[in-house]
């Protein structure tokens, strides 16, 4: 039977590993304009607050920021716990909050992410522009290549159909990836058309020129890098996958709760508070066990040579 006094630490130590290892959980923001914690092993979600409608996108910023942007043409800074936004500055990319603004169109920003610590985005006509974290403003690196949208996103269309596209730029081995398609949805019938092929693409960072690697799924509205593993969230299946960014393969991790809708962006979640707090006191009480329970370096009948170690 093992006393108490050694259970004791054993079971803290164990609270605060199964702290530390519950997952994997992102912060994803929802096309319902909600925040919050999804487990991606589940596919459930736990919101945590709101955002405005247009917001998409979460990337990490300098100091331990998240950054989004607004499709006002904005780089904002964004709590991951409330969803509340600060503007940082304009980018200079034009207006495209609503697919009915004047200004909409090629100089509209479309994608945002980031790679070997600096921000990227694309316009519509998918040029590469690096982003200043500290003001907002975007310097225009290259033409990637990649096709440009062929229409206003969510723009409508005689059938009934709605526009759509799918593109990010993300993180892997410090190297900038694109995944881009684009279609069509009919509420009515529930049908997708696909209008510009899904396709997986590395970008030259210098050059701001894209090399395609392979075709992909259709419908990868978010993707992101969490320790290594891409993971994307597909608003035709409704399921959390996970992608290889070598040969654009999908493996199916599980399903989104069907309540949410889309995922419009997703980052590493830092830990939540009460985790936060259980490994510290954890930890403290370790530290107090141990001087309770330590023998001094002296000599006694205990240590009669005055050479006993702690007994924990």
């Amino acid at each position: 039977m093992i006393s108490r006094q050694y259970l004791i630490p054993w079971l803290v130590l164990g609270a605060c590993a199964a702290s530390a290892t519950a997952g994997p959980i992102v912060t994803v923001i929802t096309g319902s304009q909600q925040i919050g914690q999804m487990d991606l092993a589940t596919g459930s979600f736990s919101p945590t607050g709101s955002i405005p409608p247009t917001i998409q996108y979460l990337v990490p910023g300098p100091n331990g920021s998240t950054l989004t942007q607004s499709f006002d043409g904005n780089l904002d800074s964004i709590n991951l716990n409330t969803g509340a936004i600060s503007v940082i500055g304009p980018t200079g990319f034009a207006d495209c909050s609503s697919p009915a603004s004047p200004t909409c169109g090629p100089n509209s920003q479309l994608s945002f992410g980031s790679a070997g610590g600096t921000l990227y985005a694309t316009d519509f006509a998918n040029n590469l522009y690096t982003l200043n974290p500290a003001t907002g403003n975007a310097t225009k690196v290259g033409a990637t290549g990649i096709p440009g949208i062929p229409f206003i996103p969510v723009s409508t269309n005689p059938d009934g159909s709605f526009n759509l596209y799918d593109e990010n730029l993300f993180n892997v081995g410090g190297g900038l990836y694109a995944n881009f398609d684009a279609g069509t949805f009919n509420p009515g019938t529930f049908e997708f058309t696909t209008v510009i092929s899904p396709a997986l693409y590395k970008i030259n960072v210098n050059t701001g020129r894209a090399t395609l690697i392979s075709s992909t799924d259709f419908g990868l509205v978010t993707v992101t890098n969490l320790n290594g593993t891409v993971y994307g969230f597909n608003g035709v299946t409704g399921q959390i996958v996970t992608l290889d960014v070598t040969n654009g393969i999908t493996s199916a991790v599980s399903n989104i709760d069907p309540s949410v809708g889309l995922i419009a962006g997703a980052a590493t979640s830092v830990p939540e508070p009460g985790s936060v707090a259980l490994a510290i006191i954890g930890l403290t009480m370790v530290a107090i066990y141990r001087r309770r329970t330590r023998r001094p370096y002296g000599s006694s009948a205990a240590c009669p040579r005055g050479n006993c170690l702690d007994e924990v």
